[in-house]
């Protein structure tokens, strides 16, 4: 696994695209580990009352798909700050979608290296979801434990 640094990330760089197959099995197993019951994840019926054509993924499976595709790029060192998601179509069983992501910012704050991604989940004509998040990135020497205070400053904890 990659292990990016701070000090090496540019604004403008292209995150590797990740193609990620939805199955129906996929959808169900998620809404059975995260309890989240809501018939439009489970139900098939329900789904296409709705006019979607099968059931869909959730909310925590939309959060969990983009920050996987964020912290697989910036390796596991990564810390996730914040994130924002923009859910604008359900992403259905049986599909497949690809997120793509793009560095928008690289600054510094309270002395922590942070950088800015937004990312969208989807087909390139038809984005699903969309998200930006905040990622501290250490310098070098430095890993999480280390700078742990300075990042909760960045929430005012």
């Amino acid at each position: 696994m990659t292990r990016r640094l701070w000090k090496d990330v540019r604004e403008g760089e292209r995150l590797p695209a990740l193609e990620v197959a939805m199955p129906f099995r996929r959808v169900i197993l998620n809404t059975a580990v995260t309890w989240d019951y809501f018939p439009g994840h489970h139900d098939p019926d329900y789904a296409r009352g709705q006019g979607i054509s099968s059931i869909y993924a959730n909310t925590i499976l939309l959060q969990g798909l983009m920050d996987r595709f964020v912290t697989g790029w910036s390796g596991p060192d990564a810390f996730i700050v914040r994130r924002r998601l923009t859910m604008k179509r359900p992403i259905v069983a049986g599909d497949t979608v690809t997120a793509r992501g793009t560095v928008t910012g690289v600054r510094r704050s309270s002395d922590v290296g942070l950088v800015e991604i937004e990312s969208a989940l989807g087909d390139p004509d038809d984005e699903r979801c969309a998200a930006r998040h905040t990622l501290w990135l250490p310098d070098g020497a430095e890993r999480y434990l280390d700078v742990a205070d300075r990042i909760g400053a960045l929430h005012g904890t």
